[in-house]
């Protein structure tokens, strides 16, 4: 499965990661038969963060369990 991001999409996720450290993107897909029918709709959550956001935030997620 593939997902997209348009240059915009690229420059806005940049941006709102550089300002708030993270970002949380909902993607959505379609999975087509052969014949081109929709036989399933895909919603997938991206989390994008620099690698230290992430290693922070993960460590908390550990902790608070």
């Amino acid at each position: 499965m593939t997902f997209e991001f348009t240059e915009d999409e690229i420059a806005n996720i940049k941006a709102e990661v550089a300002q708030n450290g993270r970002l949380d993107i909902i993607k959505h897909n379609e999975l087509l038969s052969a014949k081109g029918d929709v036989i399933a709709k895909l919603e997938k959550t991206i989390f994008i963060a620099p690698k230290e956001f992430y290693k922070a935030y993960k460590a908390s997620k550990e902790k608070n369990k």
